[in-house]
């Protein structure tokens, strides 16, 4: 555009951004309340004042961490049992963060089950995460709707 912004913005919900979010003495979760259920990555749950918050307000609003939001690494680490440790020890932080895909998904349970293993950390945990699709009427929504299928790792 006229004014050196890209139009239309580029697709953070498709692609995932990076976030270095400066935290200078602050210690602890950085001002992020993340849920690790899956082990895999770490969804914001919350942001609470403290460094993410101000990364937030310094940023374009499509680049700002979101509730919902995955981190999918911090600084070097791609595992979510090592995102504490970075949290806690480091002045900095670099995050890839990338936008959940949400849809509603309709199905009818006549007899059975859904087909769907589902684990929960503890009774607070903020979602179901979906271990596997089993048959059921959720694999045959996934057969009718490959472009919205409910997959390991999902929550619900």
């Amino acid at each position: 555009g006229e004014d050196g912004k890209i139009f239309p913005p580029l697709p953070a919900a498709a692609t995932g951004f990076r976030a270095f979010v400066e935290c200078g003495g602050s210690e602890g979760d950085k001002g992020l309340d993340l849920d690790l259920m899956d082990r895999a990555y770490a969804r914001v749950n919350g942001i609470q004042d403290g460094p993410a918050e101000a990364f937030n307000q310094a940023v374009e609003p499509l680049y700002r961490i979101r509730v919902d939001d995955f981190i999918y690494s911090v600084n070097t680490s791609r595992w979510s049992r090592d995102f504490g440790t970075q949290f806690k020890n480091k002045k900095s932080l670099s995050l890839v963060v990338k936008r959940p895909l949400k849809f509603n998904l309709q199905v009818e349970k006549s007899s059975g089950t859904l087909g769907l293993d589902l684990w929960y950390e503890h009774e607070s945990s903020p979602a179901l995460v979906v271990t596997k699709v089993n048959d059921g009427p959720v694999s045959q929504w996934n057969i009718k709707n490959s472009d919205r299928r409910l997959e390991r790792f999902d929550r619900i």
